[in-house]
């Protein structure tokens, strides 16, 4: 029986995932980290759920490793699926910039993802945080855009299991609202996102969310990718997202070659051959 372990306190998305994880037949299991027995650190067959930061806490104790894309994911994608800038960089670098730019850790939530007016502006917010991030962090720095409908798809061995737009015109879509969009919205998410599921140029681990919008004058293009741990469900069919979270993360000593280079930054290498 498969076990989905939701972090405390948990996400607005929990609650769902646990109803459909009982109807599924699963156990579920509400923990901290300080919770964990010796029992579930053998279980192989583990979904883990919540905030980043405590995902990857509870993946530590669990001996478990969170596969994500690599750091430069989206600055090496190809430009046609991009289409705009996008660099990767240290925080002490971007500290320099002088003009409106949209900055995001690369492998972390140590900062909010938006645009700042400037790297001065972007510096101001990372000190006021006070959580002692390192000024040779990497982080990306792209040109803001503006999106005029976003998609999130929870992607399977390179293949869509699920997805639900989320957001139209900067307003983030709610279960009061309802999770809308046309059908060539959705027949153009799903267009581009099988481009680039098939393109062998693209790299990825054998789980992710995969955010997809229109950017408006420039076309369809991915807006990036998360770790499915932590990605808000929004209105995306639950049953068909579970084997995604149970495929996220990996035993540390069970771990492949090919799936030791999809391991979450921070974490240990060990692993079978």
């Amino acid at each position: 029986m498969p076990t989905l372990i939701l972090t405390l306190p948990e996400m607005a998305s929990s609650g769902g995932l646990a109803r459909e994880a009982l109807s599924s037949h699963w156990e579920v299991l509400r923990l901290r980290a300080s919770g964990v027995n010796a029992g579930l650190r053998s279980r192989a067959d583990v979904a883990i759920y919540g905030d980043w930061r405590d995902v990857t806490t509870l993946c530590h104790v669990l001996d478990r490793v969170p596969l994500v894309t690599s750091r430069d994911f989206l600055a090496d994608l190809p430009a046609e699926y991009r289409k705009r800038d996008v660099r990767l960089l240290r925080l002490r670098d971007a500290f320099g910039i002088t003009e409106r730019t949209f900055f995001k850790p690369s492998d972390s939530k140590d900062f909010p993802a938006r645009v700042y007016l400037s790297g001065k502006d972007l510096e101001a917010t990372v000190a006021a945080a006070d959580r002692g991030v390192s000024a040779d962090s990497l982080i990306l720095a792209a040109e803001p855009v503006r999106w005029r409908i976003e998609f999130r798809l929870f992607v399977l061995d390179r293949h869509v299991r699920a997805g639900s737009p989320y957001c139209r015109d900067g307003a983030f879509m709610t279960s009061q609202t309802g999770f809308r969009a046309n059908d060539e919205e959705v027949n153009q998410a799903l267009a581009l996102a099988s481009n680039v599921l098939q393109d062998s140029r693209v790299s990825l681990p054998p789980a992710v969310t995969l955010d997809v919008g229109l950017l408006d004058g420039r076309g369809w293009a991915i807006v990036e990718t998360n770790p499915p741990p932590s990605s808000g469900t929004y209105g995306a069919r639950l049953d068909r997202l579970l084997p995604v979270l149970l495929r996220s993360t990996v035993s540390r000593y069970r771990m492949t070659r090919e799936e030791a280079t999809w391991a979450s930054f921070g974490f240990a290498m060990s692993r079978e051959s």
